[in-house]
């Protein structure tokens, strides 16, 4: 999920960022599922998730703004705020080596026991781990964290920013 979009406010630059940013300083203690972020008269940055808790599915609109036609147009990328199989692909190369220093150990008499098991047994706990946390964020619902209309309905409800085209 990568595409464009192109909305247009009929308020300034400058003022869209003071109204964007008021209205992120109200939500800074709000729990739950909502909009925030950040940025600038020149840049934007909006998720919508819940603050401090990444899934890696969040929606999020990343573009820049720049004055049009007596308002602003903003230039946006939809993406997803991150990725997990990135963090579970690091996980398991981390612990891979560990495993095979420990399977390899159980071939050898030199080292103790303690050290064949925890080099063994550990790693092989945390993959486990890795393993039932990959399978649990699989099974997440995309709708339960929100779609990329929850950022539209929120620019179109506080700057008046209504989406041109998409591309």
């Amino acid at each position: 999920m990568s595409n464009s979009v192109k909305l247009f406010s009929p308020l300034d630059p400058i003022a869209l960022a003071t109204k964007l940013k008021d209205e992120m300083e109200k939500r800074k203690k709000r729990r739950g599922f909502h909009v925030f972020g950040r940025g600038t008269e020149k840049k934007i940055t909006l998720i919508y998730g819940r603050k401090n808790i990444s899934m890696g599915i969040e929606p999020k609109l990343d573009g820049t703004m720049r004055a049009h036609d007596g308002g602003t147009l903003i230039e946006a990328d939809i993406t997803k705020r991150g990725n997990p199989k990135t963090f579970f692909i690091i996980w398991f190369t981390f612990l891979i080596p560990f495993i095979v220093i420990g399977c390899g150990s159980w071939f050898f008499d030199g080292p103790p026991l303690m050290f064949k098991i925890m080099f063994t047994g550990i790693p092989a706990i945390m993959v486990g781990a890795g393993i039932f946390f990959l399978q649990a964020s699989r099974k997440d619902k995309l709708d339960d964290y929100g779609t990329i209309h929850h950022i539209f309905d929120f620019l179109e409800k506080t700057v008046e920013a209504r989406p041109v085209n998409r591309s």
